[in-house]
């Protein structure tokens, strides 16, 4: 990429860029990022620096650094993306497709409803 996103500051826009660059479906994964973080306002975004709202990992290799508030913590933003993108590529390893990835993310029935309004 032509910049390196650990030395940026946040921004959705940079978010977006790096979620274009990393993960599957960039558009669902900013959609979950304003969702869990409450579009970039919560405690787990603000003190964890946790877009996604993720937990600590414990079966699957992971960018966080320790777990705060129950969620998992990290050095900059940009490391929530990379965990965020080790997640998926775990799951994707065992046979699951996105939908079904998303159906693990949240224990809500709406979750996904939720993450559709805002794509």
């Amino acid at each position: 990429w032509e910049f390196n996103f650990l030395t940026q500051p946040f921004s959705p826009a940079r978010l977006k860029t790096a979620l274009e660059i990393f993960v599957d479906r960039p558009e669902v994964a900013f959609a979950q990022a304003k969702l869990e973080s409450a579009n970039f306002t919560s405690n787990i975004w603000i003190e964890n620096n946790n877009a996604f709202g993720m937990k600590l990992a414990k079966i699957r290799p992971t960018t966080a650094t320790g777990e705060n508030r129950s969620h998992a913590t990290y050095r900059h933003w940009f490391d929530s993306v990379i965990d965020y993108m080790l997640w998926q590529d775990y799951w994707s390893s065992l046979g699951y497709d996105q939908e079904e990835m998303l159906g693990f993310y949240s224990i809500s029935k709406n979750y996904m409803k939720a993450v559709n309004q805002l794509i």
